[in-house]
């Protein structure tokens, strides 16, 4: 085979942070263990099981379990999507108690999240590990250490917390960002960024654990770290278009999760059109140190009423404020939204 044949070969999607999948000549690209992912997954099923709690334990277990029961409100951040499906997965007859259904999801959750850990080991070891079987049993060995680990243990056989649940969300999200870099451009390769987002959004209403991994996506998806490059400015447009989109929902998630508008603005920023975008991004020909001072001259011109020397937000009953009149900043805001 020629040079030119073999550098068909390689995917166009490779990229300096995630090496593409070893390609032999003459061979498609190695399709992923899926069925010794899932005999993973059953083998730590089998061990969580084996181990389960019969009943209610210490800590907010009893909490869970009650609120699962009747549709409630457990403690903040509350919890939503975890009573939900715990609620639905009680009604199964699994189990002769309540508890012990609501601890066997948490020892579902946590096995098929050691079955997805399988398959991003495997996944990341290609670069280095070469031979299939050598690769597949250092993947093995890492899933049993995580799956075996004293908290995710712990946590897999009592449904002590809803950690079990964000801890599959992640699991699932590292892999659907390595199987969305491995597939060519197109509206599959798409799908893989849109269920990304979704679960990151699901996560969100269980534990803000869950959306720790978007970084990881953020540096993934980043254009500047491919190492090829497409040609056509409409190609290079789309790429920046997909990182500046998922950056702007992942910061609204954020938002929602610490109840600060903070990471919301930034969203709103990265996702206004570019006539209006006051950020520096490629195409929009802002500059760093403009976006700068026409943030700074946006806020001293919002709030210079509320941080003028001498003005005192209240007044002791039967005074007035001292400092600049009351009607200012109400006037300020009425002659600035005329046109």
């Amino acid at each position: 085979m020629s040079q030119a044949q073999q550098a068909v070969k390689i995917p166009v999607t490779e990229r300096v942070v995630a090496a593409s999948a070893v390609v032999g000549e003459g061979r498609a690209p190695e399709a992923p263990p899926y069925l010794m992912a899932g005999l993973v997954s059953l083998g730590a099923l089998v061990l969580y099981v084996m181990t389960l709690a019969p009943t209610t334990q210490f800590w907010d277990t009893s909490e869970y379990i009650a609120a699962a029961y009747v549709l409630g409100i457990p403690h903040p951040p509350g919890n939503p999507l975890f009573t939900i499906l715990a609620h639905v997965w009680g009604l199964l007859p699994l189990a002769a108690g309540y508890a012990m259904r609501i601890n066997l999801l948490a020892a579902v959750t946590s096995a098929v999240a050691a079955g997805c850990w399988f398959l991003v080991g495997e996944r990341l070891m290609r670069a280095w590990v070469p031979a299939t079987w050598p690769r597949r049993l250092a993947a093995l060995a890492g899933a049993i250490c995580s799956a075996t680990a004293f908290t995710v243990w712990n946590q897999s056989v009592v449904n002590e917390k809803v950690y079990t649940l964000s801890l599959l969300s992640v699991a699932l999200v590292l892999w659907l960002i390595l199987r969305w870099d491995d597939q060519p451009p197109g509206e599959a390769h798409d799908h893989h960024l849109l269920l990304i987002v979704y679960l990151l959004a699901l996560t969100a209403t269980n534990h803000m654990m869950g959306v720790l991994v978007g970084p990881v996506v953020v540096v993934l998806l980043l254009p500047s770290l491919k190492a090829q490059r497409p040609a056509d400015d409409e190609s290079r447009r789309v790429e920046w278009s997909q990182w500046f989109l998922f950056c702007s929902v992942y910061a609204m998630i954020v938002a929602t999760g610490l109840e600060n508008a903070a990471p919301l603005k930034a969203a709103v920023c990265c996702s206004s059109p570019r006539s209006a975008m006051p950020c520096s991004a490629p195409g929009t020909g802002i500059s760093r140190s403009q976006c700068s001072s026409s943030r700074s001259q946006a806020s001293r011109s919002t709030c210079s009423c509320q941080s003028a020397p001498g003005t005192s937000r209240r007044s002791t009953k039967g005074s007035r404020p001292t400092g600049r009149p009351s009607g200012t900043c109400s006037r300020a805001s009425s002659t600035a939204s005329r046109p």
